[in-house]
């Protein structure tokens, strides 16, 4: 048999087992049965579990109402390995997904949504995050599984794309409302997971992550809610899939160190034969959850589940687990450090890799700070033969590293997802992970100075993190797009070099061609994307990158025909079309290039989560058409947080003479993106039309943190300062211009005009307006006033060749 036959035929098996044990009193019986899943909740958050500033009524009067699992704790502090092993009762060791984003659940596993849609169940998941998007496997077994998920344009957040618990709660509710059937529902919640950004009134919470806590617990109030109105009866199990450090042992988030800060995590179980109000202080693992889902369903669980049903040990039919697995993964795949694995009992923990080991006293000791290696040998030999044993008969993981699809792998690297170019071996010295994780931590903070505008207090952080080979490549990760965000391109394209030469891959060499794009230099992107040609299936994110590059050089009908042949392999994918559009537009103009991009948003039911920069895009050619009313009309559908298609309201506003709205549009932008160079240089541009000149040196001002050594921010600086009336200041300013950069024509000019002006140093004043027409001919104003100086100084001929220069204005005179 082939493997998918075993499969089949396993599932066969499998439905004739559980309509046995089930007939002939199923409807009667059998509930149906929740799943909620809360990202990132640490267990000591909960009212239930004695933390008196929780604000969880909803999940408290649930622990109430059916059994509350004290001592639950996670094998991985990763979401999607965590998930795996919720989803389908078997260890990270066994199914093989150790990290986020480079695995994918293999179709040979079977899910408890399988196995309960054989049962009879109609199955629904409902998502919050992309980390758990369908591309990663857990899809199998759904009838309905919703990852509608907005990405994420934020610069510089590299956080998952995800969606607030309101809009999973409506997704969840929809389908269950229409469920006349016994179903299966996972529900995921990803509000805990940083940044910790909950809506009012949590926003007022004291702790950010409290409030995030508080608001999922009120989401999940209203789908309790519902749940209690239905006529059948619904069994209910809430667990995290991790918890969050918040700090302690170093480690401000999850997913690098396996404490039980992020392994600790809340279980609540209720429903048919739960007593209600029970405190279990039993140790029992998320392993346990699938079991305990096939209880309910009246099923029996496959050989390969080792869990225990959570039902058979509330009621005292069941022995409590004796050992759990924990590891982490994700350091070793993103950074090349070593693996954290270990085994641990209801009482005792052992760290075994890597060395040195640690073994903590859990219940003497929760928060894991004395290591008790060599002073409980006991527990640390029985501990190590538990080890040992799974480590010597255990199979081969089903699943191994593998590429997503080429979209999946368009909007990972997004987020700024790397990978070593080769896990080390486990006999090599790798990096502890215990000693860096503060590095991480010193990355993550110099990311948010970026996103907050202060782009010279990040690059100096992220450059001096990148003298770290042991975090060279996450430094680098975040210093490239924040020097491109502050306009330094250049400097971005060699951070993107270092990147990809220090972990090549595609994902990598394609942030470096990103960059040259973005720094005009097309040709250089263009042999750029003939290296990687060769490497397999390419993503949406190159083709787009080739129209581009094409389309600067004056390669229209080549670029066109790359945009063709995009569509044709990814007729749903919005990036597609608007690379199309473009190439439309270059050949055809933007009339042409609209009607293609409206055709494609109608199909797409004018969503801007479906139809994403195509959307955009058609805002920009309908402006260029001179349909700037049918722009604006198309944009103020967007979603507020798309602060794209706003600043394109902005400057459609502005084009149009509304200066006044289009600086407030402008005001609002930057304060939401205060990172992003180019939309503070539009509002700069507007506050000087507008004749705000003190409100545009503070931009410039705030630029120059990120951009010091830009002469031209100094140039337009000084400017800014001259018309104000600081005459000191603007000199000081010109002359740092030229320091920087002597080639710039006007600031010679101006800087010459400045000294003529307060009748100071005519000899210098001359010198620089000479510098000034010999770099730029064309500047009439030097020839004109240079004319003065030289008739000023009796040299008659000079002055005539400079009078006839300016343009023939007649006899020049010096200001005074």
């Amino acid at each position: 048999m082939t493997g998918d036959l075993r499969r089949v035929a396993t599932l066969l098996a499998l439905s004739a087992a559980l309509a046995s044990c089930s007939t002939p009193a199923r409807d009667a019986v059998l509930p149906s049965i929740v799943l909620i899943t809360l990202d990132t909740t640490r267990a000591d958050r909960l009212g239930a579990m004695g933390y008196t500033a929780a604000r969880t009524p909803a999940l408290d009067a649930l622990a109430a109402e059916g059994a509350l699992f004290r001592q639950a704790f996670a094998s991985s502090s990763l979401t999607l390995p965590s998930h795996a092993t919720i989803l389908t009762g078997l260890e990270p060791y066994e199914h093989g997904v150790r990290d986020n984003s480079r695995f994918v659940v293999p179709n040979s596993l079977l899910t408890v949504a399988e196995l309960l849609k054989a049962h009879g169940y109609s199955t629904g998941a409902f998502v919050g995050a992309f980390v758990l998007d369908s591309a990663f496997g857990l899809a199998q077994g759904f009838d309905e599984y919703d990852d509608t998920i907005r990405q994420d344009r934020r610069p510089l957040s590299f956080h998952v794309p995800s969606r607030p618990a309101d809009e999973v709660t409506d997704a969840a509710l929809h389908w269950i409302a229409n469920r006349d059937e016994t179903f299966f529902a996972w529900v995921h919640y990803y509000d805990a997971h940083v940044p910790h950004t909950p809506p009012p009134p949590f926003d007022t919470m004291e702790d950010s992550y409290d409030g995030a806590v508080a608001f999922m617990d009120q989401e999940i109030g209203r789908l309790l809610e519902r749940l209690r109105k239905t006529q059948r009866p619904v069994a209910v199990i809430v667990v995290s899939d991790h918890g969050e450090s918040l700090g302690e042992h170093g480690e401000a988030t999850h997913g690098i160190l396996a404490y039980d800060s992020t392994l600790h995590v809340p279980l609540i179980v209720r429903g048919p034969g739960v007593a209600p109000g029970r405190r279990v202080e039993t140790f029992v693992r998320t392993l346990d959850i699938a079991p305990t889902i096939l209880s309910f369903a009246g099923a029996d669980k496959p050989d390969r589940m080792t869990g225990v049903a959570l039902t058979d040990l509330s009621a005292g039919r069941a022995k409590a687990p004796e050992i759990g697995w924990f590891e982490s993964y994700g350091p070793f795949h993103t950074l090349g450090w070593a693996a954290i694995t270990g085994v641990r009992n209801s009482r005792w923990k052992l760290t075994m890799t890597p060395e040195p080991r640690e073994l903590f006293d859990t219940l003497e000791d929760p928060g894991e700070l004395a290591n008790r290696i060599g002073r409980r040998l006991g527990a640390e030999s029985d501990l190590g033969a538990a080890y040992e044993e799974l480590q010597n008969t255990t199979p081969a993981p089903a699943a191994s590293p593998r590429a997503p699809d080429s979209e999946t792998m368009d909007r990972l690297s997004a987020l700024g997802y790397i990978s070593v170019a080769r896990p080390p071996d486990p006999s090599e010295n790798a990096p502890d992970p215990r000693k860096l994780v503060r590095s991480t931590a010193l990355v993550d903070r110099a990311r948010q100075f970026g996103a907050e505008g202060q782009i010279g207090r990040a690059v100096t952080a992220l450059e001096i993190l990148a003298t770290n080979p042991a975090v060279r490549a996450l430094a680098l990760r975040s210093l490239a797009p924040v020097l491109l965000l502050a306009g330094r391109t250049d400097e971005a394209v060699t951070a993107y070099r270092r990147l990809a030469d220090h972990n090549p891959s595609l994902g990598t060499e394609l942030d470096w061609i990103g960059a040259l794009i973005a720094g005009q230099r097309h040709q250089e992107a263009l042999d750029g994307l003939r290296a990687v040609e060769s490497g397999g299936a390419l993503p949406v994110r190159y083709h787009r990158y080739k129209i581009d590059a094409l389309l600067a050089l004056r390669r229209y009908d080549e670029a066109a025909a790359t945009a063709d042949s995009l569509i044709e392999r990814f007729p749903r994918n919005p990036a597609a079309h608007a690379g199309q559009a473009l190439a439309t537009w270059a050949l055809a103009g933007p009339r042409a290039a609209s009607a293609e991009l409206r055709d494609y948003v109608d199909a797409a039911g004018n969503s801007w989560t479906a139809a994403g920069e195509a959307l955009f895009l058609l805002g920009r050619v309908l402006h260029d058409a001179g349909r700037s009313s049918d722009a604006l009309e198309l944009l103020r559908g967007a979603p507020e947080e798309n602060w794209e298609a706003i600043a394109l309201r902005g400057k459609i506003r502005a084009d149009r003479g509304n200066v006044e709205a289009a600086t407030e549009i402008y005001q609002r932008v930057v304060h939401a993106r205060p990172a992003v160079r180019a939309w503070r240089e539009e509002l700069i541009d507007l506050l000087e039309r507008g004749g705000r000149w003190q409100d545009s040196i503070s931009h410039y001002d705030l630029l120059l943190d990120g951009s010091p050594a830009d002469p031209v921010l100094h140039a337009n600086r000084g400017g800014a300062l001259l018309r104000t009336g600081d005459r000191t200041e603007a000199e000081a300013a010109y002359r740092r211009a030229l320091g920087l950069e002597e080639t710039l024509a006007p600031v010679h000019l101006n800087l010459g005009m400045l000294l003529l002006e307060d009748d100071r140093n005519p000899a210098e004043a001359r010198a620089l307006l000479e510098r000034a027409v010999e770099l730029d001919p064309s500047l009439r104003k030097a020839h004109f006033h240079l004319a003065a100086l030289y008739r000023e100084a009796g040299d008659s001929r000079s002055a005539a060749h400079a009078e006839q220069a300016a343009g023939g204005t007649g006899t020049a005179t010096l200001p005074r």
